[in-house]
Parts: C-alpha cells; structure tokens; sequence
C-alpha cells in the first residue's frame, strides 16, 4: 500500500513539474538571471517568436527554464537564417548562419565562454557569397552587442533578444558583423 501511494505521489509531482512543458510565445514569458519562466515557473519546450506578418521569427528549445538544444531563426520571408546549439542555456557547438538562397555564410564550432566577454570559436569558416564554399578563418571569439554597440557579456546570461547582434574577431581583428535584419 505505501509503495502504490508513493509511486502516485512521484507521479503527481512529475506531472505537476512539467505543467509547464509546451510552446510558449516570447512576449509572455519572463527572462531573469539567465532563466525563462512562466508564471514564475521554468518552462521545458520551445520559445517561439513571429513577425508581423505571422511568419515565425524563431524557435529555441529550453529545458527547465534554460536554452538546451537547437535554436533556429529565420529570415521573414520563411527561410532558415541560423541555425545554433545550447547546452543548458550555454551557446556551444555549431552555429551556422545562411544566406537567403539557403548556401552557407558562416559555419562556427564554438567552446568555452571567455569569463564574462563572449564566446570562443574553435573553428570559424566564412563564404562572403551565396554559393561560394565557406573558407577555414582560424579560430577566434564571438562578442555579443546591444543595439547601442555596447559590449555584452556571454550568452549563459543574455536572453534570445540580446543574442541578435555580434561581431567575431580573428586575430584581433573583426571578421565578421552581424547587424539584426528584421
């Protein structure tokens, strides 16, 4: 009797702690300290965002409240845009942004995050047409920026938002700018 009670119980609490495993749109969900939450709970599924036109903007998938997983963007014409990966709200692993013909632009491998200003990049390939073959730049780091061009600090504490804008740098050197398009 206390077992089939017990095992109701862990039951209970398992469906009670992913009453909140679902779509949710961007605008109704809060973003603090690196965690999404809805009602004050973390959320487990997909944030979603549209355009104006109704065209989906972006899926990321989140786990407890965090991005975990792929994450895609996408021009407002429908096409694929980015395509990134996360690891319990940490960009990392491929990241690759298209161009609107669907050929690669940008192909990265990134890493560990560079203690509080941005991302490494293991590898960082870069095409600068469409259907041209992605070139091997080296390795390097990527900074995320505000829309005012102020230096942001690493993805595990930006939100989706605020992940739009970044430049990646090479030796020192700018190799590539990334200006939101919408």
């Amino acid at each position: 009797m206390v077992k089939e009670l017990t095992i109701s119980l862990v039951m209970i609490l398992v469906s009670m702690n992913n009453a909140y495993t679902k779509s949710f749109e961007i605008s109704d969900l809060q973003f603090r300290n690196g965690i999404y939450t809805y009602n004050q709970r973390r959320v487990t599924g997909s944030i979603i965002d549209h355009y104006k036109n109704g065209q989906i903007k972006l899926e990321y998938s989140v786990l407890e409240g965090r991005l975990h997983g792929e994450a895609i963007e996408y021009y407002p014409t429908g096409e694929v845009k980015e395509k990134r990966n996360y690891i319990l709200g940490k960009l990392f692993g491929e990241f690759i942004v298209y161009f609107k013909d669907g050929s690669q632009h940008v192909e990265m491998d990134l890493g560990l995050n560079r203690y509080g200003e941005g991302e490494i990049i293991k590898e960082f390939w870069l095409a600068k047409k469409p259907g041209r073959k992605p070139k091997n730049k080296g390795n390097g780091y990527l900074i995320f920026y505000s829309p005012q061009g102020i230096q942001l600090s690493n993805s595990e504490t930006l939100s989706i938002q605020n992940q739009s804008n970044f430049k990646v740098f090479v030796d020192e050197k700018t190799i590539y700018d990334c200006t939101p398009v919408d």
